[in-house]
């Protein structure tokens, strides 16, 4: 029962994050749920994150994102959920871009 509840609550999860109106509400509704949200939360942070380091590491281009010698999914989760939840105008935006955008906010590349 516990299995069927996590799979239907990552599949909603999942299904949002796949449309393009994944919004940064729906994204900080998921990251404050219950702790297969939460999973799915940080899944998709990281996701956001690795697809920006693959990207500018495949294209030989400056990073935009320069994260500390040691961090954790969840450390960096936080940073960009705290740079979300001070700018609440964003709500209705695309949750990816808009995490983007935070992670280069709390973790900028300055002259490393």
């Amino acid at each position: 029962m516990v299995i069927a509840l996590a799979a239907l609550l990552l599949a909603q999860s999942s299904t949002e994050a796949a449309n393009s109106r994944y919004t940064v509400e729906a994204l900080m509704r998921d990251c404050s749920g219950e702790a297969f949200q939460k999973m799915a939360c940080t899944s998709f942070v990281s996701g956001v994150l690795d697809g920006s380091l693959a990207t500018t590491a495949n294209e030989a281009r400056k990073p935009v994102i320069c994260l500390p010698e040691v961090y954790s999914n969840r450390s960096v989760r936080e940073a960009a959920l705290n740079w979300l939840r001070v700018h609440p105008q964003y709500n209705e935006m695309n949750a990816g871009s808009m995490v983007l955008i935070a992670m280069t906010k709390q973790f900028p590349c300055t002259t490393r």
